[in-house]
């Protein structure tokens, strides 16, 4: 929204008259003096200022404007005071309140610069005879007092006074695009007239917080409007608490500077002191040294660390570390020495690390794998006594100066030292280790971490990661870099094991998730980016998972953290580490974004503006950080930890770290973070200073000029974009290889984009904006465009450009020369390993063009596009046959509701049940949906239904469904209370599908999902006669007990059998469906569905999105890996979905079902045997073993990733291999009745609906084929085609008869 003008004659503006739209109107010829002009002219000059402040909800997401209004008003005193500053200042009422409101936006945004949209009313306080918008301009940055502040905005509104304004801008529009497209996220008026009015006109310029002061006789209020899009209720409450106590603050000394006046209250103060009282005991007193052998003492066989087949106890990686320090003593180390060591992963490196903090030394860690300029600067700026190697290495350190200790040569030499203790005299404060990190002049400076911190990090803030002494910690993180010393003394203070691996094998997201499962890793550090590479079941002894280094997407978190504890941790070298931590321990749902936590143990976060204020709660803030883990400073750099090392103000005598993020403190004292202040960028978990790749773009002898920005693709990743102006032509690929000799990899710009100048801004900035993105300009390499020639490589080259966010891409075109890396592979594989299921990412690397990598596909007869066309027909045709035939049911009385109200309705059984109430009834149906900060929940309903059953039906969907957003977790499920009177009033029939079907948790959490909803839908029941309720239950809650016999038959009226539940979703599903056949014998028209075990459309196979997630496909999934299975007693139930939801929702309709238990599985069940058998005609191989002896060789030791990944499916399956337990039978037979005469009919468990099963289960590439399965399918697609032809014959025949 533009500037925009509000005139009389075109609807009320902000004084109560009609608004204008965006055009300017003109009001007459101006008579403001070319001064007065000036004046406007240079408050107005390009670029504006845009004002953007913190919010709560995305801006992104917001779909429509929202306004919403709070109202305070002020106290008697407050408002003397304010009126007699007006007084003494000369200034009007209204200039006084938004000077300060002005004040307020600035303390809260941290913007030196902003526009203020203010109505003339509150320039005039007069009649509305004139009625426009003042763009109003106001400068913080020379941190003025408040006098000053307000003398400014008076002398605007002076001006304004004096001048047909409206012509003004009219005129100023017309000349600057710019302005007349400007918005007014902030605005300004007074009340002079009806209330509506001002609310409309401020939605019109995009207002995002307004302020309107309400001037009466008796009193003085202050109304915020708001857009509830962007900002909590709660926020808004807090923003008018902070401008009544600065209103306090400006009356109180008007002419104070703007930074010191008083914002926070005594309360927010208190609160905000809360968050830091983080006091722990920690051995403030020892070195991390003395920790670790306190914890040799108490855990000497305990195995330290393992690498591959070898292993250290405590006692031995103890005394290893002993010999070597007394080596390095031989060698001149003492304390503080700084001792390089650069190994490759292995034992070693964890006794060099040890051996050198036993000797008095700090550790430098240096990856081998860095590039040669960056090893060299490292050991040449760090003065380094000497460095610990491999024979290897030798030849990357030919200009090193210091004394070279290779353990492959000195080892035999440091075995004749003695194993005992060092005599030491560390204290807490000498340096434990010197790490490096990206510097903003170009190189990398080291960071002096002292033995205190790591000590506090160890011990102290250790608990909150929840390491004991069985804990199998993977040493992930290179060990240049500072995560990896969490992972290290985390696991050597506690008694843990530390796993090592050969590097290859954590680079590779196939190779990682076969070393989780095969060292059973507990505790995992890692990236956002590499977990998002990781299957959800890898690591099935994962307890934990800690990521940092970058912001992890919250559905990403969302998906590890119902399976592990899942912290979000946040820390930057500086202070050791780890500064604050966000546990998903307890969390039903997550923030969206994901905080990064409240202060650790020993730590104080302040979040602070530029004059070191605290920032009021929820307002924008640079992040500081003090407590035990601030560094000593910056190795040979006085100034700048001088810059960054300052004075605490809350703890006199003790300093604090200056981080350089910005973030808000949330009301819980969580911190959510909000970017860099500074040049400086992360990427894939890697702290990047742009200008350290600048000053080494700037080495190339071709390159004149070139800048570095990090931008985000298409696809949501963080990339960096260099941008450089050359002497003459240079290659991307020449450039990128140039910066790779300096440069760490992840610090190479995946595009090189060569342009004739850098753009700049009129006020001499660079213009980002005008940079073109790397989707603009063809980055493909320097090869000559070649379109895709077949089917293949146009599949290939379509995935590689939305994955790579390309405009077109060749089948010459290099993968990696467009911008592709390691983690740009697996959402490419991802897409094409449907089609092709035998692509790896070593093909990407082998095969990097879309010829080359089609040639591969090409060579593997295994690989299949997709089905055919005909395939295709036959599926569609099949279908149309089931739906065609005829229904004889007009003898069954139905009574169809008019209004449904569904839960569940987007899991598998509720969104078939949506779909079949959709086809079979006229009713409008509310579906209760939990709310997302991502989608709407109508959005995310009929995404669902547009899965599973196409564009039209979704379409059919949006005219007869809504969705209401709610929780059945909570009181009122969530609904508010108008939607609540609609479902109570309006619906006619409740169907409870809805349910925490998982069968471990919090049993808090499960009893309100599963057994209090229950109860608080019923009330909808018994509120108004005649309304239904239909409850799906499980067959799951029909256990054994022990009078049973060997084998037992559960019937419809059985309900409390004496039996035992072993998880809390049958426990609780159990309680539930006793709610409502209590509610049955008190009168409510109930019907209980026992729910048998769901598998895919009985036509096209097709199951839940998360097939990995079922424990039936689990089990099928294992065995045909395993190719064996145990003798098993039990029936196999196979009910398709599409069965389920239609005898369902034909049970809704029929009045004979009330007070009924109906079971909807398969009438027929099979032996497992006899499954098995089954599968075995379609190709599949597997032996049947005796349950003992499959048991024992199930766990039999066996390396293979196969075996191992089938060993973790299995487990969903043991409580089934006993054979002692008796067998369950399920009789249907009072659902048969129901559904005689009705054209529902379930099909038999037999080869037609395993094939369909299998077939979409191998088609998405979940199940492995056999070995035939490609002949398979054509066998079957022939039979299906000849059964089509010969039921397309006889129709015609049969209609020729007729004929005749």
């Amino acid at each position: 929204m533009g500037v925009v003008m509000l005139n009389d004659d075109q609807g009320k503006g902000l004084s109560g008259k009609e608004t204008a739209d965006n055009s300017l109107a003109s009001t007459g010829p101006t008579q403001a003096s070319d001064s007065l002009k000036n004046f406007f002219a240079n408050h107005w000059q390009s670029p504006l200022p845009v004002l953007e402040m913190s919010t709560d909800f995305s801006r992104a997401q917001k779909k429509a404007t929202e306004l919403r209004e709070s109202e305070i008003t002020l106290s008697a005193e407050l408002t003397e005071k304010l009126r007699n500053l007006s007084n003494s200042t000369q200034t009007s009422l209204s200039s006084v309140v938004l000077a300060a409101f002005s004040v307020l936006l600035h303390r809260y945004s941290r913007a030196d610069e902003m526009m203020i949209g203010v109505h003339n009313s509150a320039l005039t306080e007069t009649s509305e005879a004139r009625n426009f918008l003042l763009p109003l301009r106001l400068d913080f940055s020379q941190n003025s007092d408040f006098s000053e502040v307000l003398a400014e905005i008076n002398i605007a509104a002076l001006v304004a006074q004096t001048c047909e304004m409206e012509q003004l801008i009219a005129d100023h529009s017309a000349q600057n695009a710019e302005f007349q497209h400007a918005a007014f996220p902030a605005c300004f008026a007074m009340e002079n007239g009806k209330r509506q009015g001002h609310i409309r006109a401020l939605k019109q310029v995009g207002v995002e917080i307004g302020l309107t002061l309400k001037n009466t006789k008796t009193d003085l209020r202050v109304s915020f409007t708001y857009d509830g899009g962007l900002y909590e209720s709660s926020t808004i409450k807090r923003m008018l608490q902070n401008f009544q106590t600065l209103l306090h603050s400006i009356t109180e000394a008007p002419k104070t500077l703007v930074s010191e006046l008083h914002m926070l209250s005594e309360v927010e103060m208190q609160l905000l002191a809360s968050f830091n009282e983080t006091e722990a005991f920690f051995p403030s007193d020892k070195t991390i040294i003395d920790v670790f052998e306190e914890q040799v003492l108490r855990t000497p066989d305990n195995i330290a660390v393992r690498y591959q087949d070898e292993e250290l106890t405590y006692v031995q990686l103890n005394e290893k570390a002993n010999q070597l320090a007394h080596a390095l003593r031989a060698c001149g180390c003492d304390r503080d020495s700084i001792i390089a060591i650069m190994v490759n992963r292995s034992m070693e490196m964890i006794i060099s690390v040890l051996g050198v903090l036993k000797a008095g030394g700090a550790y430098l860690p240096i990856d081998p794998d860095a590039p040669q300029a960056r090893i060299d600067y490292l050991l040449e700026d760090s003065n380094a006594l000497l460095i610990i190697t491999k024979d290897f290495l030798l030849d990357k350190l030919i200009g090193f100066n210091g004394e070279v200790f290779s353990l492959d040569s000195e080892m035999p030499v440091v075995g004749t030292y003695p194993t005992t203790a060092v005599a030491s005299e560390t204290a807490p404060e000498d340096l434990a280790y010197v790490i490096y990190t990206s510097g903003s002049t170009g190189k990398p400076k080291g960071t002096m971490l002292h033995h205190r911190g790591l000590c506090n990090l160890a011990v102290a803030q250790g608990e909150f990661f929840e390491l004991h002494e069985k804990s199998r910690v993977l040493q992930f993180i290179s060990l240049a870099f500072d995560p990896s010393v969490m992972e290290v003394f985390f696991t050597l203070t506690r008694g843990a094991t530390l796993i090592m691996a050969p590097s290859h094998e954590l680079k590779n997201a196939e190779a990682l998730t076969d070393l989780l499962e095969r060292e059973a890793i507990t505790f995992f550090v890692t990236t956002p980016s590499m977990l998002s590479q990781l299957p959800l079941e890898a690591g099935p002894n994962l307890e934990v998972i800690v990521t940092g280094g970058d912001a992890c997407p919250v559905p990403l978190a969302e998906l590890w953290s119902q399976r592990v504890h899942y912290i979000n941790n946040y820390g930057p070298t500086e202070t050791t580490v780890s500064a604050t931590g966000w546990s998903s321990r307890g969390k039903q749902s997550l923030p969206n974004p994901l905080p990064i936590g409240r202060a650790l143990q020993n730590t104080e976060v302040y979040l602070l503006d530029s004059h070191l204020n605290l920032v009021p709660i929820g307002a924008c803030g640079e992040l500081y950080i003090g407590g035990a883990g601030v560094a000593r400073g910056y190795f040979r750099r006085p100034e700048l930890t001088a810059e960054k090392f300052i004075s605490n103000p809350f703890r006199p005598g003790e300093k604090m770290y200056k981080t350089g993020d910005l973030g808000r403190m949330l009301p819980d004292g969580n911190i959510e973070f909000q970017g860099r202040i500074d040049n400086q960028v992360k990427i894939r978990g890697y702290r990047i200073e742009l200008g350290e790749i600048e000053a080494a773009l700037l080495q190339h002898p071709q390159i004149k000029e070139g800048i570095v920005i990090a931008s985000v693709d298409p696809i949501g990743q963080k990339r960096l974009v260099a941008y450089v102006v050359t002497e003459q032509p240079v290659r991307p690929a020449e450039i990128q290889a140039f910066l790779a000799e300096s440069l760490s990899d992840y610090m190479v710009p995946a595009y090189v984009i060569n342009i004739p100048s850098i753009p700049v801004t009129i006020n001499g900035k660079i213009d980002h904006r005008a940079l073109p993105s790397p989707e603009d300009v063809n980055s493909g390499g320097d090869e000559v465009y070649v379109a895709p020639q077949n089917d293949v490589q146009r599949l290939i080259a379509e995935v590689w450009q939305e994955i790579l966010g390309v405009k077109q891409v060749g089948i010459h075109d290099n993968f990696f020369a467009m911008g592709g890396h390691s983690l740009n592979i697996l959402p490419c594989l991802v897409k094409l390993k449907p089609y092709y299921p035998t692509l790896t990412i070593q093909d990407f690397y082998k095969h990097p063009t879309v010829a080359e990598l089609e040639l591969r596909i090409a060579q593997d007869a295994a690989c299949e596009i997709a089905l055919t066309q005909f395939e295709q027909f036959i599926v569609q045709t099949a279908e149309g046959a089931a739906a065609g035939k005829k229904e004889a049911v007009c003898r069954l009385k139905l009574q169809k509701p008019n209004v449904v109200f569904l839960t569940g309705a987007t899991g598998y059984l509720g969104s078939h049940i949506l779909h079949d109430l959709l086809k079979d009834t006229d009713a409008h149906i509310y579906c209760l949906i939990r709310p997302s900060k991502d989608v709407t929940p109508q959005e995310r309903l009929l995404e669902t239904v547009d899965y599973y059953f196409g564009h039209a039906m979704a379409e059919e969907a949006k005219e007869r469904v809504t969705a209401l957003s709610g929780d059945l977790t909570q009181e009122g499920l969530g609904l508010s209370e108008e939607e609540r009177e609609i479902v109570y009033s309006q619906s006619d029939a409740v169907i409870h599908c809805g349910a925490d079907v998982r069968y471990y948790g919090d049993e808090e959490h499960f009893q309100q999902v599963n057994v209090r909803s229950t109860e608080q839908l019923l009330d909808i029941a018994r509120r108004r006669e005649g309304v239904r309720f239909h409850y799906v239950s499980t067959l799951s809650i029909m256990g054994p007990n022990e009078t049973d016999e060997e084998e037992y038959v559960v019937t419809e009226g059985d309900f409390d059998r004496g039996q035992t539940f072993h998880n809390l979703y049958c426990e609780t599903k159990f309680r539930a469906e006793k709610l409502v056949r209590e509610a049955i014998k008190q009168g409510v028209l109930c019907t209980v569905y026992r729910v048998g075990n769901l598998v895919g459309h009985s036509v096209t196979g097709r199951f839940q999105r998360n097939i990995e997630s079922n424990a039936f496909y689990q089990w099928m999934k294992a065995t045909l890996m395993l190719e064996t299975t145990p003798e098993d007693p039990n029936y196999v139930d196979m009910t398709p979905v599409n069965y389920c939801s239609k005898a369902l929702v034909h049970s809704v309709m029929r009045k004979d079902t009330i007070s009924q238990t109906l079971h909807l599985c398969n009438p027929k069940q099979i032996k497992t045997e006899k499954f098995i058998s089954i599968v075995q005609g379609l190709g599949y191989s597997i032996l049947t073993m005796d349950s003992q002896d499959y048991m024992w060789w199930l766990f039999q030791d066996n390396d293979s990733p196969k075996h191992h990944e089938a060993l973790q499916l299995i487990f969903a399956h043991f409580n089934e291999l006993n054979t002692e337990d008796p067998v369950m039978k399920i009789s249907c037979k009072a659902t048969k009745k129901l559904l005689a005469g009705s054209n529902i009919v379930c099909p038999e468990p037999d080869r037609e609906l395993i094939y369909a099963i299998l077939k979409h289960a191998i088609n998405i590439g979940y199940l492995p084929a056999s070995k035939h399965w490609a002949l398979l399918e054509t066998l079957e697609a022939k039979k299906q085609a000849a059964a089509y032809t010969q039921a397309k014959a006889a129709k015609k025949a049969e209609k020729q008869l007729q004929f005749v």
